[in-house]
């Protein structure tokens, strides 16, 4: 979540003047996916090998790197809405108002998006960069934003809800695997005892 933040911000502050924002539902739709797996591994090392392949901010164009940029673009995009800023998406080389993006998002796997006005873009950093350190005030920016875009949970890189439930699964995992390993460690104690 930290690296959803913090290294999504970073690579935001770099699409300032880009002409348009590539977004890439496999790469989100993996990034999900990949969170799941993550809180299923068992072992320290195994987990950070997992972590630094498929997650970590090292990965350009997935993982948290990625989808923590989108984050940041959507926030970016609720406020060009709430200005009245109406943007296009392109489809490779057709070109579509966006109305709909929960429809594009669902509809198609690789698409980009006109970058808003500059003003919007600074008013969208300073708005999230008021949630550094604080990852959970910058998900429920971005849950905001979505709302205000339309865009639904399937479609969304992590909602809070999402968030949530990973954290549970994490926790029950680990506790039913510290159980197990506590069982182990007492029944080979017993067996040296006698």
């Amino acid at each position: 979540m930290y690296e959803l933040l913090e290294e999504g911000i970073a690579d935001f502050a770099t699409i300032a003047n880009r002409p348009r924002m590539d977004i890439r539902m496999d790469a989100i739709l993996q990034f999900r996916e990949d969170l799941s797996t993550l809180v299923t591994i068992v072992g320290k090392r195994k987990a950070e090998d997992f972590y630094e392949k498929n997650l970590s901010h090292g990965i350009l164009t997935k993982g948290s790197y990625y989808c923590g940029k989108i984050m940041c673009f959507a926030i970016e995009l609720a406020i060009a809405k709430k200005r009245g800023k109406p943007l296009l998406a392109y489809v490779g080389k057709e070109e579509y108002p966006l109305e709909d993006i929960d429809r594009f998002m669902g509809k198609y796997r690789s698409f980009e998006i006109e970058n808003p006005p500059l003003e919007v873009f600074k008013e969208a950093y300073q708005m999230i960069a008021l949630t550094r350190n604080k990852y959970r005030n910058f998900l429920r920016l971005y849950e905001s934003a979505c709302e205000e875009l339309g865009i639904t949970e399937k479609n969304m890189v992590i909602s809070y809800a999402t968030y949530n439930d990973i954290k549970k699964k994490a926790t029950k995992f680990y506790e039913k695997y510290a159980k197990e390993e506590r069982e182990k460690m007492y029944e080979k104690i017993k067996g040296l005892v006698g």
